[in-house]
């Protein structure tokens, strides 16, 4: 399942090689945004509105703000940490505009080294 996520200037914006669930993404720039597969039910089609090229949170004026489907079930967090969603709805995209509510502050960190 392929949903809320931003797929800009690329030859292909989602290429379907098996089974696929999408839906809800946002596609801009791609030279296609669909290959072997058809539109999903509340994609959208214009310009992410990056803050800069390096910097991938959401201006206000962004077609992604807003417009992205529910994913409580996956994580309430955007990748900042900050609360989903902000605002009249979840936006498009790893992080949501506005950083509503607090931050969670780690307590007793421990770094593990990998197995």
């Amino acid at each position: 399942t392929v949903r809320n996520n931003i797929m800009t200037a690329s030859s292909y914006g989602i290429l379907n090689v098996g089974a696929l669930t999408h839906g809800t993404n946002l596609y801009y720039n791609n030279g296609t945004n669909y290959f072997w597969t058809t539109a999903g039910t509340g994609d959208v089609y214009t310009n992410p509105s990056f803050v800069s090229s390096t910097d991938y949170h959401l201006n206000a004026g962004s077609g992604a703000v807003n417009t992205g489907a529910v994913a409580s079930s996956v994580s309430s967090l955007d990748k900042d940490g900050y609360s989903r969603p902000c605002g009249g709805g979840w936006d498009i995209g790893c992080y949501e505009r506005g950083n509503c509510g607090s931050k969670p502050k780690l307590k007793n960190w421990t770094t593990v080294a990998p197995q």
